[in-house]
């Protein structure tokens, strides 16, 4: 039907938590590297879900960390 919807768990987190969960989750020896403020920058950030709740009746079952989880045990299996 044309509209946009976001494919979230409607939760915020920073980027770098984010980042920091990823390496955690995949056991990475990578390293976050930060860098100053650019003009622009998104600060801070949450996708909302309500409209894909109401357009295609799903809600999320797993955490964001569950979630991350499955994501990169599939992609570690199929390297």
């Amino acid at each position: 039907n044309g509209k946009v919807l976001n494919i979230c768990s409607n939760t915020q987190v920073s980027v770098n938590k984010l980042a920091s969960k990823i390496i955690e989750l995949a056991s990475s020896n990578s390293q976050i590297k930060k860098t100053s403020e650019r003009q622009g920058d998104i600060k801070h950030s949450r996708g909302a879900n309500q409209r894909m709740e109401e357009i295609l009746g799903f809600t999320p079952r797993a955490t964001l960390e569950e979630g991350l989880k499955k994501t990169i045990d599939y992609f570690l299996k199929e390297k």
